[in-house]
């Protein structure tokens, strides 16, 4: 198995909250032979047969076992909860992953700058009513791409289907 360089644990994370479930508990252990040892569980509800995933995964380094492991927990909360998991393309999450840190970033700039220019707005004599108006205008669209962000961190694709 080759270790896919991208945050799994994160991916896991945004699973499990797609169903309402509690964040991952996940630890480690040294093992025999240099090797360490990752244990992940997730709490399912009072509807589901059993009332805990948890498996275990030996890696040379943690961040390869927790990978294992989540990835086993992944495909063991979709089979508890009947949802057919295919094409799932990790090179291609880690990219959006990173489109959506850099959509964060452009927007809290974006944000601040709308802050500057409402203070600079607010302070002059000249148009002020026109340039404040327009200054809301920028600000709510960018609480809108906010929104849209935190809708594509939180799964929110718009997809209906029992895929993920």
């Amino acid at each position: 198995m080759e270790f896919v360089d991208i945050p799994t644990k994160h991916f896991l994370e945004q699973f499990v909250a797609l169903f309402g479930l509690a964040p991952p508990v996940v630890c480690w252990r040294p093992a025999p032979e240099g090797l360490y040892i990752v244990g992940v569980q997730v709490n399912l509800g009072p509807a589901d047969k059993v009332p805990h995933v948890y498996y275990e995964a030996a890696g040379a380094t943690i961040l390869e076992a927790e990978q294992a492991a989540c990835l086993m927990v992944i495909h063991a909360v979709a089979a508890e909860r009947n949802v057919e998991i295919r094409d799932i393309n990790y090179y291609h999450l880690g990219y959006l992953q990173h489109q959506v840190e850099d959509l964060r970033k452009k927007l809290m700039e974006a944000e601040h700058l709308c802050a500057e220019l409402m203070n600079i707005v607010r302070s002059s004599e000249s148009e002020v009513a026109f340039l404040e108006r327009l200054t809301h205008r920028f600000y709510r669209r960018i609480r809108c791409l906010r929104d849209t962000v935190a809708a594509l961190q939180h799964g929110g694709g718009g997809s209906s289907s029992g895929s993920v």
